[in-house]
């Protein structure tokens, strides 16, 4: 079985030999990623948050803990944090939504820290729906229990309120395309997941399309993350319209490195935006070599125990909480890490 696999990767069609409109040429793209040095990130959300709403909106901003983690994260050798929004919060809290996201980028660039916010996003728990207030508290045993869609799953392709989307996107880039504190912008988390399917084509293509007419000075990419389908038209339109490409991985070493094969083939720079699952092998100790000998920069999953318990197992539950050994996150709620080596070794990385 794993030769099928890794034969039928070798063989998925490369789209991405004609430079899109718009689209950085490979030498530009291969310059920004050289001049910025090793990224080295993690997927953030405070630990008092339990999702992109609850971080952002009014009511449960929390910059105390923020500053905090921040420095944390750059005290532990971290120089980047991936951050998803939420179109909600922008359209019923937009001037105070602006007010956050420009704290957040002060915080971080007081600790040397670059941001790559995510626009869109269609990750969703079991049974949840979007809403802007105060959110419900999470479900015992469950890893990520009240994380949201961004716009939600049931209007991802209303084509009625596209006109808002665009209005969003485009604020939010406009307003900080010439901005150093942003590293890059990542149009749309795992678009198709929770079941969505074909409905995101519609949404992703219009936000590269969105994102190309505002013209930022920072790149723009979309994650491949269903790799596991080597006929999946969604990851091929990621892939070939991304200013550098970026992919997630959960699996094993060996699964790690067929996804870069694939990757290589667009010849550009290629950051790995979600991985760390212990449990399965995907670890700082082998994971983090095969990036260095590739070239690739890295954003994890997860910084600070918090509400969201991502340190708990996909599977655990209630009835059966799993959370040995930690599948995410690096540090206890009082700072302290989860393991000193794999502090040590976000620190000691960086390529020749």
């Amino acid at each position: 079985m794993k030769l099928k696999i890794a034969t039928a990767l070798l063989a998925l069609p490369l789209i991405a030999s004609a430079q899109l409109e718009g689209q950085w040429s490979i030498e530009k793209i291969n310059t920004w990623y050289t001049d910025g040095g090793a990224i080295k990130g993690c997927n953030y959300l405070p630990a008092t948050a339990v999702n992109d709403i609850d971080m952002w909106q009014e009511s449960s901003f929390d910059p105390e803990t923020i500053k905090a983690e921040l420095k944390l994260a750059h005290d532990s050798g971290y120089n980047s944090v991936r951050v998803f929004l939420h179109y909600l919060v922008w359209k019923e809290q937009k001037s105070t939504f602006k007010q956050h996201i420009e704290t957040f980028l002060k915080i971080a660039d007081r600790n040397g820290i670059k941001v790559m916010f995510i626009l869109f996003d269609d990750c969703n728990a079991p049974d949840q729906s979007p809403f802007v207030g105060e959110q419900e508290a999470p479900k015992t045993g469950h890893h990520n229990s009240r994380w949201v869609a961004c716009p939600g799953l049931d209007v991802v392709d209303d084509q009625a309120q596209f006109a808002g989307y665009e209005s969003y996107l485009k604020d939010v880039i406009s307003t900080y395309k010439a901005d150093a504190r942003i590293i890059a912008w990542d149009l749309y988390n795992e678009p198709g997941n929770t079941g969505v399917g074909m409905r995101s084509k519609g949404l992703l293509l219009n936000a590269f399309k969105w994102a190309r007419e505002v013209n930022p000075s920072q790149p723009l990419t979309v994650g491949a993350w269903n790799l596991d389908n080597l006929e999946d038209e969604m990851s091929q339109i990621m892939m070939s319209h991304s200013d550098f490409i970026t992919f997630h991985s959960y699996k094993d070493i060996a699964d790690l490195k067929r996804r870069i094969t694939v990757c290589q083939r667009f010849n550009r720079p290629i950051v790995n935006t979600e991985w760390l699952r212990r449990q399965a092998g995907n670890t700082f100790e082998l994971v983090l070599p095969v990036f260095v000998e590739n070239k690739i920069g890295w954003y994890h999953w997860g910084l600070v125990q918090g509400k969201t318990q991502t340190w708990l197992h996909w599977v655990s539950s209630k009835a059966d909480i799993k959370d040995t050994p930690w599948q995410h996150d690096i540090f206890t709620p009082d700072y302290r890490p989860y393991n000193l080596e794999e502090i040590e070794m976000v620190k000691g990385f960086g390529f020749d």
